[in-house]
């Protein structure tokens, strides 16, 4: 392991160094067959309303022009917050913080807000079973809980609320999760279909941050379409899916080809529309609100104003607003899972 202060830089160059592999062993095998998913299904497009919303965060108004409100004023007072970062999300944290714009504009708003305490490193339904005891923890003031969610929060997320669901419905009111990879990434089955990519990989996981490999088979296409079907997403969750396609400017260009050679989609204008990271259509979660956006898999978590997040370009929305729009969109849409109060006894 190598010490804080150095963390951000080596872990930045080693990155880097496996980013070589990938492009030395892409470069020399021949396309493959398609490894890309399938859409969701039966979600709901809901693009229009959350750029009606978002013009009116970001223009830092607090009601809509017909006069109705963006967020309800006692929102703050019935719901609670909680981050749920994505893989090496404690790593990359060091770079630029996690979620720090929307996590700004919605304290702004009044909200109370924590980080799941999870280890990024690990497997998937290890952090399920630690994510079960933050929604716990989280709304033991009464409130229910808002889940924000990145990348592998894709999988973790619906993992939790799946397996603990009878326990967990009354405490969550809504899920928004920004390029998820509930359908996993081709990008890391290419890695584990090949011996030194896969080498390399298990190295810097297990001996550079000390985690444990099984988490990149756990975000793997064939591992979880094998796992989604046995563990369907509760799709009467309030759910908002914010599915980003990596502009021509991104940094993550080089892995936007990546991902759209390893989906067998060739040359990058043929390939997976992807975020340089996850495919487009794995970022959507059954039953839920789609909102698509150009931004990378930074875009709409890393620090824009600091840090490596203030030289992403390619992002021509407000990470901030993006987050809060997300929030408003979500608590917009109605709770099939809410049961009228019961009616006293008389006797």
């Amino acid at each position: 392991m190598f010490s804080s202060t150095h963390r951000p830089l080596r872990f930045l160059g080693l990155l880097a160094r496996l980013a070589a592999v990938l492009l030395v062993v892409v470069a020399s095998a021949p396309s493959t067959a398609s490894a890309d998913v399938g859409p969701a299904r039966d979600t709901r497009n809901g693009s229009p309303e959350f750029h009606a919303l978002y013009r009116s965060v970001a223009a830092g108004k607090a009601t809509m022009p017909d006069g109705s409100d963006v967020l309800a004023p006692d929102a703050k007072d019935r719901y609670t917050v909680l981050l749920v970062r994505g893989l090496f999300g404690n790593t990359t944290t060091r770079l630029a913080p996690y979620f720090a714009d929307g996590v700004r504009e919605l304290r702004a708003r009044g909200f109370e807000i924590t980080t799941a305490s999870l280890d990024t490193e690990a497997p998937v339904e290890r952090n399920a079973q630690a994510l079960r005891a933050e929604i716990l923890r989280a709304s033991s003031s009464g409130k229910q809980v808002i889940l924000l969610g990145h990348s592998m929060a894709g999988a973790v997320i619906p993992a939790a609320l799946e397996r603990y669901q009878d326990e967990l419905d009354p405490k969550v009111r809504m899920v928004a999760c920004f390029q998820c990879a509930y359908r996993g990434t081709p990008l890391i089955d290419f890695i584990e279909r090949h011996r030194v990519t896969r080498a390399v990989a298990n190295a810097f996981v297990a001996k550079v941050l000390g985690g444990d490999p099984q988490v990149l088979r756990d975000l793997t296409v064939s591992h979880r379409e094998a796992y989604v079907a046995q563990h369907p997403y509760p799709s009467d969750v309030p759910t908002v899916s914010v599915a980003g396609e990596a502009a021509k400017t991104s940094l993550l260009r080089p892995s936007r080809w990546l991902l759209a050679r390893s989906a067998g989609g060739g040359p990058l204008d043929r390939g997976a529309k992807n975020d340089g990271a996850v495919p487009v259509r794995s970022m959507r979660l059954p039953g839920s609100t789609v909102v698509r956006l150009v931004g990378d898999h930074l875009s709409f978590t890393m620090d824009r104003t600091r840090g490596l997040g203030a030289r992403l370009p390619g992002a021509p929305h407000d990470a901030g607003a993006v987050i809060v729009t997300s929030v408003a969109l979500g608590l917009r849409i109605p709770d099939a899972r809410a049961r009228p109060p019961s009616t006293p006894r008389t006797h």
